[in-house]
């Protein structure tokens, strides 16, 4: 007779596993290996990423998170050292972490994959990395009814052009206006301190508030802080609860093609003008500008969010209809200061603030005029990352970014199908199209 013996032993969960394998020593260096999209090993994250859900740490799943790991990471970076065996040619320390608010750069796998692929990078710059993730299922179950809308206009009116976009628009004002405002709710709750909860918001909530305060604690160290995409909407939301010694703590703060409004910006700048030099603002130039598309919607998902998702959606007026003003020039007559900055171009930015009150790096992507169908390539591309390590380090810059690969886009219009179109937060970052 023969019998079947099997042992299960449980790993350690992420948020305490932290002190086994942070680096590239013992389980790192036995699993180490080509990082695939979608299959990141944990060990190559651990302490490198913040995932939040509706304001509060995501402490079950695939990607837990809590404040204690993160007080693992600040000691870690206190005791100055750099592990063994790990960028060995450094000096044992790291002088600045990076927390990067993610909002722009594809779905959670995309995203997670990108810290692996990237952490490194930063390390030999001896800059510590951390991305925060924060409403990333959200934005993946919003792309995927915004794909069927969009599919169902196409249906209906066949042919694309000014009456599918609007068709389009028309159709998304429900669930977009839904997702905005979750989004801003979403951003309302991480953000919050304990002196400003709002009663309204679940208990746990202001788990990024938490984050911030542990980092910003890190002593003899700069903190540089990016809001990408919609992840510029969370941090409008810390900066505007932070008090005088939160300022101080921060070095830089950047914006990559931000879904912020007008206004928004403004007040980012008046908050940090006694502080530090910001908000750098990383956008699209105008030719690269020009080449994004979101499937048969001509314009970017942001101009999509601009025409239907915000409170307020602009006018389009008889006057300026047969005056043959640009969607850009109409969306600006209902409200200038809802107007989404990341749509622009630097060109266009420097012309609404003035070359003296914005800050701009401008992106130009190489391919002539092929179509960009996802803004990836600009948020989370090589250029981005030698954009920042310019504003992070200043002139002991060297550039040398690693390629981040990106997803492959389609030819021709009538080759755009649902499963090859970008979702809501690879796109949600656009620019604008007259």
């Amino acid at each position: 007779r023969l019998i079947d013996g099997w042992v299960l032993r449980l790993g350690v969960s992420a948020p305490e596993a932290f002190r086994f394998s942070f680096g590239r020593q013992g389980l790192g260096d036995f699993l180490a290996g080509e990082i695939k999209v979608g299959s990141t090993p944990r060990h190559e994250l651990i302490g490198h990423y913040i995932h939040v859900d509706d304001g509060k740490f995501v402490t079950r799943g695939a990607i837990p998170s809590d404040l204690e790991s993160i007080e693992a990471t600040r000691r870690r970076l206190e005791d100055r050292q750099i592990p063994q065996g790990e960028n060995a040619s450094l000096d044992k320390k790291y002088e600045g972490v990076l927390l990067w608010l993610a909002g722009g750069s594809g779905g959670s796998k995309d995203v997670l994959n990108h810290i692996a692929k990237t952490k490194d990078y930063w390390k030999q710059k001896k800059v510590y990395p951390i991305t925060a993730l924060w409403c990333s299922d959200l934005m993946d179950q919003a792309g995927a009814f915004l794909e069927r809308i969009e599919q169902g206009a196409f249906e209906l009116v066949r042919t694309p052009g000014i009456d599918l976009d609007r068709r389009i628009e028309q159709d998304a004002r429900a669930i977009g206006r839904a997702v905005w405002r979750d989004i801003a709710r979403s951003a309302a709750a991480a953000a919050c301190s304990d002196t400003l909860h709002d009663s309204r918001m679940d208990a746990g909530a202001g788990a990024m508030r938490q984050a911030f305060d542990v980092l910003a604690a890190v002593k003899e160290t700069k903190l540089h802080v990016v809001g990408e995409g919609v992840g510029a909407i969370l941090l409008h939301r810390l900066l505007r609860d932070f008090g005088p010694n939160d300022f101080a703590q921060i070095s830089t703060v950047s914006l990559i093609m931000p879904a912020s409004t007008v206004n928004e910006y403004e007040d980012m700048r008046r908050w940090l003008a006694p502080w530090c030099r910001g908000p750098n603002v990383i956008v699209a130039s105008e030719s690269t500008a020009k080449r994004f598309r979101y499937g048969r919607y001509r314009g970017s998902l942001l101009d999509l969010a601009q025409m239907s998702f915000v409170e307020n959606p602009p006018m389009r007026s008889a006057q300026s209809a047969k005056a043959g003003a640009s969607r850009r020039q109409r969306a600006l007559e209902a409200d200038p200061g809802s107007d989404l900055i990341g749509r622009h171009s630097g060109e266009k930015l420097k012309d609404r603030f003035g070359e003296k009150n914005i800050d701009l790096i401008e992106i130009s992507l190489p391919g002539g005029a092929d179509r960009i169908a996802s803004l990836r390539d600009v948020s989370a591309g090589r250029e981005a990352l030698n954009a920042m390590e310019k504003i992070v380090l200043g002139d002991k810059a060297t550039g040398g970014a690693p390629n981040v690969p990106t997803a492959a886009e389609p030819k021709r219009e009538d080759q755009v199908r649902a499963s090859a179109r970008p979702s809501l937060p690879t796109a949600l970052i656009g620019a604008p199209k007259n």
